[in-house]
């Protein structure tokens, strides 16, 4: 192997080790301080290693992990093995977006919930960016709603909701909905957005 050779490969080498490091939280020469427990490490985090342990389980399974509120239209669709979900198709070009509603069987404190509504944001993809705010809405008041403004037609988006709600007189917000392996301290868009492509016209 030629001297240039070798650094191609190296180079190689080191990108898809930075990739995996994003993916999975492991920050090897720098402190990381875990976002719940405020402390500091150089390894595997628990949520690093709990992506790594859904790519190799969850991932080749049935089942989509999703944060946040889940989806209904468009739906989660992904093939097995995939970190990602697709994008799944949707049959118009403004289309009405639904999702679970707020307060979740799970939230055992839901009598104490008041004021909710809805946050919906979506964005075009943009060749080596995230991409692009195409549309948002908040104070939606229903777990669903027909965007106002039509889609460029064969276009692939990404597009997250999330609730805010008093509880106890305070505002509180949850966390933007994603699926498959989780991005959840990276800010949206990322690619772990729920995704959908429009119809050709």
């Amino acid at each position: 192997m030629t001297c240039v050779s070798y650094m191609k490969v190296q180079r190689k080498r080191s990108y898809l080790t930075r990739k995996f490091h994003e993916i999975f939280g492991f920050v090897p020469d720098q402190k990381h301080t875990d976002s719940l427990t405020g402390r500091v490490s150089g390894c595997f985090h628990k949520h690093g290693l709990f992506r790594f342990l859904m790519v190799l389980v969850v991932t080749g399974c049935n089942g989509v992990p999703v944060v946040g509120l889940h989806p209904k239209y468009p739906p989660i669709e992904k093939k097995t093995f995939a970190v990602y979900t697709d994008f799944a198709k949707v049959d118009s070009l403004q289309p009405t977006f639904q999702w679970e509603s707020f307060p979740r069987p799970q939230d055992h404190f839901a009598e104490r919930i008041q004021s909710v509504t809805y946050e919906l944001r979506i964005w075009r993809t943009i060749p080596g960016q995230s991409g692009k705010l195409t549309y948002s809405r908040t104070g939606l008041k229903l777990p669903y709603h027909k965007i106002e403004k039509h889609l460029e037609p064969s276009s692939n988006y990404f597009w997250s909701v999330r609730t805010r709600f008093m509880i106890d007189g305070h505002f509180r917000v949850i966390e933007w909905g994603l699926a498959g392996i989780p991005l959840r301290n990276e800010a949206v868009p990322n690619a772990s957005c729920y995704r959908f492509k429009t119809p050709a016209k």
